[in-house]
């Protein structure tokens, strides 16, 4: 999958839009710019007033730069705010959706008003020039929810409408907003024109600051072809404050500034390659992007099965080593701000140290929770099969794109209550990243088959894969990477364009790989099949195993064996396919099989079955 807009140039063009006059308690503000403050609250607050095209102008400035420096210069981002506000005909509350519900009509009427009414506004406009289209709201968005806040269930919720969205909500026949005589506009972010928002306490009111600076950059990505990676049923987190496409990381330091998007989501838009490993044993050495050269491995890919591989990337919260510096921009003026550490008034949950509109920061990854190597366990079958409804990560025991918590506690999405009965949601930690002296108390500097967290696959099967040994926090980390295992262990790796010797590629091809793991002359291909050849490399045998378990490999008696169950029959294959055990233990099998050495060293082939029993046979003996 790569993303439409790849090399391209995403061209925004915004409006700015009020509602008619409201006393709606449902509502922050009275349907107009700059009423959701009840005070004067100066010019030192995030997203001071005026509300106005230069304001929101700042705003885009920001995304134009997380995209400039994130992506290497594959998206060019440029944008313009039109000067005038307008209002649409009805108040806030008739274009908001049901909470809860996913029938967007009400917005899409909304945007169909907006643009209807810009384009009156501007008959001269060339709206063609732009790809991207934002309404930008009087009010703050349904987006989170406060202690304290009053009302807020019909403020409008913050989306992106795609063309697919708009076709769903109008019907097959849409096919745009027409503008200016000729143009149809097929898409139209929705943004609020900020989430600061007024809460009552037992002492009085105050202003809880909160921009929209990781809305907008998440809605882009959206545009971009981004899926959303948190649970889109529950709202909850999937992948913390490690990516992008995750509430916890849009929300982080108060909205300011996202993370870096996570390996997977770079490499899903184009904006990185990983290097790929084949089995083996190796030394690796990992760099953050920001200190790599054109030689340095910013990102490694490890093969688990056909569908299922490791991402694993070296971030780190200061790269350069100097702290966090903020720009910022109050009216016309900029001002820059450095934190040498995370201090009061500047943390992912307290920013009273910030103030204006934040237009930039050094480094993105500073909202990261903390610094070391990230192990991602993406599942290419999930993401296929949740891609279309954005369902990715809503299964929290298989995720598509699942981060792998160092400290043995997969908590991110979790909800917690502090003493004084507040909700929290885990957003990852410093201990979630793999480094020596990780002090997290299940930590063993390694991850392997019986580790916890393991490097099972999402089937349950051994992927005979351990990554152990790695060094502490810095710009170049090291580790190890071993395959296999005491039982099982592949002896080669070939591909088919170099490998001489099997002599029937046809059989292969067909398999639709471009790669294969040979354990000897056993083949697996991604059809089901197993195919054998001989030390020749002649084809020897094609077997059909059509089934949902996975084959055991193992060496016995220094005799390659593989064992398959296929419905209520065993294959335990002899070495080259010099002969074929049937095991028929007269039940449907239900279990992957599974190799163990008994006290005296012999080998056993465990399996159960579907009514509870287990079978135990030791090869070289007859099968009764």
């Amino acid at each position: 999958k790569t993303s439409a807009l790849l090399n391209d140039t995403v061209k925004i063009l915004a409006v700015m839009v009020n509602f008619q006059e409201d006393k709606d308690a449902a509502t922050f503000g009275i349907g107009k710019f700059g009423s959701i403050y009840s005070s004067d609250y100066g010019s030192t607050i995030l997203d001071p007033l005026p509300h106005d095209q230069k304001y929101f102008e700042d705003h885009l400035e920001f995304v134009k730069n997380y995209f400039h420096r994130n992506s290497n210069d594959n998206v060019v981002f440029e944008y313009t705010v039109l000067p005038d506000t307008f209002s649409v005909s009805q108040t806030m509350r008739n274009y908001s959706p049901e909470n809860n519900s996913d029938d967007f009509t009400p917005l899409g009427n909304f945007a169909s008003e907006v643009w209807t009414i810009a384009s009156d506004m501007y008959p001269s406009f060339n709206f063609s020039d732009y790809n991207l289209f934002v309404i930008f709201h009087a009010g703050v968005g349904r987006d989170i929810t406060l202690p304290g806040s009053l009302g807020n269930e019909k403020d409008l919720p913050s989306v992106y409408l795609s063309e697919k969205t708009l076709i769903n909500i109008f019907g097959a026949g849409f096919d745009g907003f027409p503008v200016d005589g000729q143009f149809k506009i097929t898409n139209t972010m929705i943004m609020p024109e900020t989430e600061s928002r007024e809460l009552s306490t037992l002492t009085g009111t105050f202003l809880f600051e909160i921009t929209i600076n990781g809305l907008l950059v998440a809605s882009v990505a959206s545009h971009l072809g981004l899926p959303d990676l948190f649970n889109t049923e529950t709202g909850l987190s999937a992948i913390g404050r490690f990516g992008l496409m995750d509430g916890q990381s849009i929300f982080a330091y108060n909205g300011t500034y996202p993370p870096e998007p996570s390996a997977w989501e770079k490499i899903y838009l184009g904006w990185a390659e990983p290097v790929s490993i084949t089995p083996g044993d190796y030394d690796i050495s990992l760099v953050t992007k920001l200190a790599a050269s054109l030689s340095d491995t910013v990102i490694l890919k490890v093969p688990l099965n056909s569908s299922e591989y490791y991402l694993i990337e070296n971030r780190n919260r200061d790269a350069n080593k100097d702290g966090s510096t903020v720009h910022y921009k109050i009216g016309d003026v900029v001002y820059t701000k450095t934190f040498v550490s995370d201090t009061t008034g500047y943390r992912s949950f307290d920013t009273d140290e910030l103030a204006g509109v934040i237009i930039d920061v050094d480094e993105f990854d500073w909202a990261m929770p903390g610094s070391g190597i990230l192990i991602w366990h993406i599942d290419e079958n999930v993401i296929d099969e949740n891609f279309a409804s954005n369902t990715i990560n809503n299964d929290k025991n298989r995720r598509g794109v699942n981060l792998k918590e160092a400290d043995g506690i997969p908590d991110i999405g979790e909800t917690f209550y502090t003493i004084f009965g507040d909700e929290v949601i885990g957003e990852g930690t410093q201990e979630d990243l793999w480094y020596q002296s990780n002090p997290a108390v299940l930590y063993e500097n390694r991850f392997a088959k019986d580790t916890r967290p393991n490097t099972l696959t999402n089937t349950g099967a051994n992927s005979l894969i351990t990554i152990s040994d790695f060094s502490d926090i810095e710009n170049r980390m090291s580790f190890k990477i071993t395959y296999g295992d005491s039982i099982i262990k592949p002896l080669f790796t070939t591909t088919l364009e170099t490998n001489s010797r099997i002599k029937d590629l046809n059989y292969l091809e067909k398999g639709g790989l471009s790669s294969l793991l040979i354990y000897s002359q056993f083949v697996l291909r991604t059809d089901s099949s197993l195919i054998i050849f001989d030390v020749d490399g002649n084809l020897k045998n094609v077997y059909n195993l059509i089934t949902d378990h996975k084959p055991a490999m193992a060496l016995i008696y220094n005799i390659d064996y593989l064992i398959q169950p296929v419905d209520s029959l065993l294959y335990v294959i002899v070495q080259n396919g010099a002969s074929t055990i049937f095991i028929r233990p007269g039940e449907i099998i239900s279990t992957s099989p599974v190799v163990l050495k008994t006290l005296t060293g012999d080998s056993q082939i465990v399996f159960g079955t579907e009514k509870g029993k287990v079978f135990v046979y030791t090869p070289g003996t007859p099968v009764e």
